[in-house]
């Protein structure tokens, strides 16, 4: 497997030639001998450049919705999902909690999402120096590299720990980089996400809700605050959220995933026009028992009686064999799709009043936390919380994540890792183990970059 230095030159190459644009850019695709600044020169081959980014997102590493990204992954990782594949060897590492260093998924995962960090960075570079774009035009695309490049660098430093922070394009800095100290990571995070913030104030507005705007880069800061236990500007940037214009809570939870969702803050366009998510085809049924997998019944029992999530999100399939779970928020597989109703969503409001009720406990708001646990409660057809306990409020917020949130990027995984309570895992899966908060940096990275060591512990 090639070092990042490699996959960064592969990045740039791609970048350059956009030989992956889909059909929903809608773009021609450049002539194959444009060189790096001609690329950034000229309106359309620059939306092609970034948007072929966005496909990259969706369709590999960390974010994509088939079994190799964070959702499958990490569903498996934690108490929400069963595997039944033996072929799948990578992810019964994941489920059995037996991952090594050399991992193929987790060195994918790291090899692809350096890749489409060093292409944003061209991005960055090459817009920074263009002289005959518009100059809002040039502020609203760097806002999104800048904003994609620091969602990008915080998931993988919640799931490997000190991790490379790269802004550059220099082959000579990168092909030796030196893993930067997590509390500089953040910091980092934090620029990359205000100077995009001051980009879109200043740039073209943009509403579409395919690609970044000033709306979803608050919601990834609001969540950054949350994770570094800053909790007033995670109220605040969650209360901006929750008041913008043409925003709101979808009460029918019949349509939170569909395209027209009131509740979307971000969804990738699909590859083709009749398209719809790929979380869809991978949590399918089509046979009983299952090929791949299901959802734990320890989970689905976890939800109270009642709750409407559990009727409509999840859907229960049994034969004489036995009973199994899909989850079932997605429910348009693309195999027998002739029109685009559903698309994976990325960020939804709901998670925006779960983080002002998570900041509001940690500041003491007892009252105002259980307000907006209610508010997603009351969607969900379940009793309303009333003076609670400290403990049994604390506990409330965790199932409100755990109920709202499943089968979505991993948020079990992050949201338990934020409240210190991953070693709970231990109570329904004995074979985890409290170094298993962190994933194994990649055996074939740290041997053609020494400066890479140490290994995280346990592996």
């Amino acid at each position: 497997m090639k070092s990042i230095f490699i996959h960064f030159k592969q990045g740039l190459i791609a970048l350059i030639l956009l030989t992956s644009c889909d059909n929903f850019l809608d773009l021609d695709t450049p002539n194959t001998q444009l060189v790096s600044t001609e690329v950034f020169e000229d309106k359309k081959t620059t939306d092609a450049a970034l948007l072929n980014i966005y496909a990259s997102l969706r369709d590999s590493g960390l974010l994509t919705g088939n079994n190799s990204g964070m959702t499958y992954l990490l569903g498996l990782y934690t108490d929400e999902l069963d595997l039944y594949s033996i072929n799948l060897l990578g992810q019964k590492e994941f489920y059995g909690h037996t991952l090594s260093t050399r991992n193929e998924l987790v060195l994918t995962s790291w090899n692809t999402s350096y890749n489409q960090i060093y292409r944003l960075n061209a991005l960055i570079e090459g817009v920074e120096k263009s002289t005959l774009l518009e100059n809002q035009y040039k502020q609203t695309v760097l806002a999104e590299a800048y904003t994609m490049r620091g969602m990008l660098h915080m998931y993988l430093t919640q799931l490997f720990g000190e991790i490379p922070y790269i802004t550059t394009t220099d082959y000579l800095q990168n092909k030796l980089v030196h893993k930067t100290p997590e509390k500089e990571i953040y910091e980092r995070i934090e620029q990359d996400y205000l100077v995009a913030e001051e980009l879109f104030l200043k740039g073209t507005k943009n509403t579409s809700k395919t690609r970044l705007n000033l709306t979803s880069l608050k919601t990834l800061i609001a969540k950054y605050y949350a994770q570094t236990k800053q909790w007033e500007k995670a109220k605040q940037h969650a209360n901006d959220v929750i008041q913008t214009a043409g925003v709101t809570l979808e009460q029918d939870l019949s349509k939170e995933f569909l395209k027209e969702s009131k509740s979307i803050l971000w969804h990738f366009s699909p590859h083709l026009a009749t398209g719809n998510s790929l979380e869809a085809d991978v949590f399918m049924l089509n046979a009983l028992p299952p090929a791949f997998v299901s959802l734990k019944p320890t989970f689905v029992n976890s939800f109270e009686k009642g709750d409407q999530r559990k009727e409509i999100w999840i859907k229960k399939l049994n034969n004489n064999q036995g009973t199994w779970y899909q989850p079932y928020k997605y429910k348009a597989p693309n195999a027998s799709s002739t029109v685009n109703v559903e698309n994976s969503v990325v960020l939804r409001l709901a998670e925006l009043y779960l983080i002002r009720a998570e900041a509001n406990f940690q500041l003491s708001n007892f009252r105002e936390t259980e307000n907006d646990l209610n508010l997603i409660r009351k969607r969900a057809n379940l009793p309303m919380l009333s003076n609670l306990s400290q403990h049994d409020l604390e506990q409330a917020i965790l199932d409100e994540y755990k109920h709202e949130l499943f089968t979505e990027y991993g948020h079990r995984f992050f949201d338990l890792k934020r409240w210190n309570r991953l070693n709970e895992l231990q109570n329904s899966i004995p074979t985890w183990k409290p170094f298993m908060e962190k994933l194994p940096l990649p055996e074939k990275e740290i041997l053609l970059n020494n400066n890479l060591k140490p290994q995280n512990d346990g592996y």
